[in-house]
């Protein structure tokens, strides 16, 4: 399952909560996660839950996730992060 989100006004935590009621497994979240103006702690709170309890692979983060959270993906998700920005190019697997 590849998730594709908008601005995330429902909160991205919800999302990806009603997401895995139709399929448990998300391989990968797409667009903005919008958590500018989030604490910092709920920032890594939520980054760690994509990670530890979602079991998300893959991120790719856009517009309004925030400069704090663009450096939490890098500094948890390493080469598994994304920017999911005009004319970017991310391979899926098969």
């Amino acid at each position: 399952m590849i998730l594709v989100v908008g601005c995330s006004h429902p909160g991205i935590e919800n999302i990806v909560e009603a997401t895995t009621k139709i399929d448990p497994h998300i391989y990968s979240v797409f667009g903005g996660f919008h958590l500018l103006g989030t604490s910092d702690e709920k920032v890594t709170a939520t980054i760690l839950a994509f990670r530890d309890k979602w079991r998300i692979e893959r991120m790719a983060a856009g517009h309004c996730t925030g400069q704090f959270a663009f450096a939490e993906l890098v500094r948890i998700y390493g080469p598994n992060f994304d920017i999911a920005g005009l004319g970017s190019v991310v391979s899926l697997p098969v």
